[in-house]
């Protein structure tokens, strides 16, 4: 059996298939309205059986709107395109925990929308420590010892997180 290849990681950015109206759907072969349709019930038991096609299918079928919906929240295009690409390797790894006789898209609004908190927790905290450290660095005097001991800790952390790293990416870093 050949490997899983998904069709949610773009390899080139410009090839990542976003830009289109989301409202224009008719290039995809399958029809949903609001509510579930039959076809949909089918290709999600068609993906929770391990089908790659169905899943492509309803990737792209949803795609655009989960790009739009999670750009409203994540104003870096990037990171919306791997948050989006977030949701749909979830959809996939969860697929066998999916109930069939429910509808897709709030599934994949849910996902969409806690990757969009998380993501947004993860950046003020990040924010906080910048802000931190440049508070440090500029304060000279009395708080060098402080600003010493803040440097000191994250270079450690930077060491730690490259040496989790393979080795041919390790090498870009140093």
């Amino acid at each position: 059996m050949q490997p899983l290849i998904l069709p949610f990681f773009p390899v080139n950015r410009n090839n990542f298939p976003l830009r289109s109206n989301p409202t224009n759907k008719s290039r995809y072969p399958v029809k949903v309205s609001d509510n579930q349709t039959y076809e949909e019930n089918r290709l999600l038991l068609r993906i929770i059986q391990g089908d790659e096609q169905a899943y492509t299918v309803l990737y792209h079928y949803h795609l655009d709107a989960i790009f739009y919906f999670i750009k409203k929240y994540i104003f870096i295009e990037q990171d919306a395109e791997d948050l989006t690409s977030s949701v749909f390797q979830k959809l996939w790894l969860q697929r066998t925990t999916i109930d069939p006789g429910k509808p897709l898209r709030p599934w994949l609004y849910t996902v969409a929308r806690n990757l969009c908190l998380n993501h947004l927790k993860l950046s003020q905290r990040r924010t906080a420590r910048e802000a931190e450290a440049l508070r440090l660095l500029h304060a000279g005097g009395e708080n060098d010892f402080a600003a010493h001991e803040f440097m000191e800790e994250l270079m450690r952390e930077i060491e730690t997180a490259l040496k989790k790293l393979p080795p041919q990416t390790a090498n870009i870093f140093t």
